[in-house]
């Protein structure tokens, strides 16, 4: 996930004073749970963090709730009920 590499990139981040850390993200969906925050303690000090979609991968990061089960409704209204995020 997002998250978790960009944990992995802060402990390199920590010791690696000049890397060049790239991160790579496949084809699909990515869901995210909450904002990824980049800090200055993600970044070596003489290197460079980039993030990009593997070579032919299209990635779509998506903070979005899918909504499921869609029912037609009354005057062709389609309701669904809301997961428990939008409560």
């Amino acid at each position: 996930s997002p998250h978790r590499a960009l944990q992995q990139v802060a402990r390199v981040a920590s010791t690696a004073r000049d890397a060049s850390i790239r991160i790579f993200f496949a084809d699909g969906v990515h869901r995210l749970d909450g904002p990824i925050v980049v800090s200055r303690s993600h970044v070596p000090v003489d290197g460079s963090l980039t993030f990009a979609a593997a070579e032919g991968a299209k990635p779509i990061l998506s903070g979005g709730v899918e909504i499921r089960e869609w029912t037609a409704g009354d005057n062709g209204v389609w309701q669904a009920e809301l997961p428990d995020a939008f409560r």
